[in-house]
């Protein structure tokens, strides 16, 4: 009998261990696609994007705000389709070494190639958005620290930066703190528990 249940208990352990070795490595994969993917498309809305006054966007003297949308407009920005997706700009955050397309509306299935935007828009200084926690998404972004820049690229190449205010946890119901509108720019993901959302705030920088 304890021969038969060492057995079992050594089978029950072997399992666990190959069940999580694949999930280990299916989510390798699935970083190193998201990467990919996020690479290509990004290259793509560099070269795609819309040549709306490069003048100003050029001029040093200009601010750095200058031809974001009407708030009006913000509902319906500019996007670039690519990949079957419409995409409104990239993210960049320097610090992480991170440059992230992002798709101008948010659900799980596009979730799971890129960044999407979960609400608002920097017209209304507003913007939230959405990510997986991968390594290739926003697996590490509760290393920030308060002063890193964050920069989002619109579909015209027309920058607008931001610095990192406040790294927060907040559970997965608390929609309305994610959505308050306090800050101009909100990153979060989930933790690798599901349990919380790390979030990252950030107001944009006025020149």
């Amino acid at each position: 009998m304890r021969k038969r249940l060492a057995k079992i208990l050594m089978i029950t352990g072997t399992v666990c261990v190959l069940a999580a070795l694949s999930l280990f490595i299916y989510n390798k994969v699935v970083s190193y696609n998201a990467a990919k993917f996020a690479e290509e498309v990004v290259t793509q809305l560099r070269s795609s994007a819309y040549p709306e006054n490069p003048e100003s966007r050029n001029d040093p003297t200009q601010d750095n705000t200058a031809g974001v949308p009407d708030k009006d407009s913000a509902a319906s920005m500019d996007m670039i389709p690519v990949k079957g997706y419409q995409f409104i700009g990239y993210l960049s955050i320097p610090t992480l070494r991170l440059n992230l397309p992002v798709i101008s509306d948010c659900d799980y299935d596009k979730l799971i190639f890129s960044p999407c935007r979960y609400s608002g828009a920097p017209a209304t200084d507003d913007f939230v958005i959405a990510a997986h926690n991968y390594s290739s998404h926003f697996g590490f972004i509760s290393g920030l620290s308060v002063g890193d820049t964050v920069s989002f690229i619109d579909v015209h190449a027309r920058q607008i930066d931001y610095k990192v205010e406040l790294i927060d946890t907040l559970s997965p119901t608390d929609v309305k703190n994610m959505t308050s509108g306090e800050y101009d720019l909100t990153l979060f993901t989930c933790t690798y528990s599901g349990q919380a959302r790390v979030t990252v705030r950030c107001n944009r920088i006025h020149d």
